[in-house]
């Protein structure tokens, strides 16, 4: 998606990163806040990773349009409660966000 149209080697090099960077975060799950704990005093994880991890999923099925991200993203949905009213969308709440792009994904 991104740099696509102007340098597709470049955006194929972003691509490669994500999917692998996506597979690394479902593999070793938990909160970067846990791991470097010096983060935690600016950029605490309250909502946790699932909406990072399905938001995630839902932008590789946007870039690829490969049903294995979809189906990805419906699991975390389930797996980690994303329904419900979201009271924000922000760098640590991604739940009003995949609740949308879900919606819309399913649709398309």
């Amino acid at each position: 998606m991104a740099f696509r149209s102007s340098d597709s080697g470049y955006a194929d090099t972003c691509l490669d990163h994500a999917r692998r960077l996506f597979e690394f975060a479902r593999n070793y799950r938990g909160k970067y806040s846990d791991s470097i704990s010096n983060a935690g005093q600016f950029y605490n994880s309250w909502s946790g990773y699932g909406d990072e991890l399905t938001w995630a999923a839902i932008w590789l099925y946007r870039a690829t349009e490969e049903a294995s991200y979809l189906d990805a993203a419906k699991g975390f949905y389930n797996e980690f409660s994303m329904s419900g009213t979201p009271s924000q969308f922000s760098w640590d709440d991604k739940k009003a966000g995949v609740q949308d792009s879900v919606t819309d994904s399913v649709e398309t």
